[in-house]
């Protein structure tokens, strides 16, 4: 439930839990409380993409991040649990599996 442009708030086992905007954290369970059905796995795919894109953790040691339907090499049968794939400066590739749960939960 959004409260306003502030704070997004949670349920956690019966607890709320308040996340400030602008973090990974907000932006995850806006995603996850606005989500129908299973829409939410895409968004967060979609989220895992822009944070390897931006954090300087990845952002300079990553060339490219593709979803994996975005991927232009991805051959045509199922993903088989590859969410997306990265290519290094290095022209290394990285095949990545995006998962979310609550480690507070």
């Amino acid at each position: 439930m959004l409260f306003g442009y502030n704070a997004v708030e949670i349920l956690c086992e019966g607890k709320a839990m308040s996340y400030k905007p602008g973090t990974f954290e907000y932006i995850e369970a806006k995603i996850r409380s606005d989500a129908k059905g299973t829409e939410y796995g895409l968004d967060f795919e979609k989220l895992c993409k822009h944070y390897l894109e931006t954090s300087p953790l990845f952002k300079n040691n990553l060339k490219k991040v593709w979803l994996w339907k975005e991927w232009p090499d991805r051959w045509k049968q199922p993903e088989h649990g590859i969410d997306l794939v990265a290519i290094t400066h290095d022209g290394d590739y990285w095949a990545i599996q995006a998962k979310c749960f609550d480690p507070i939960c």
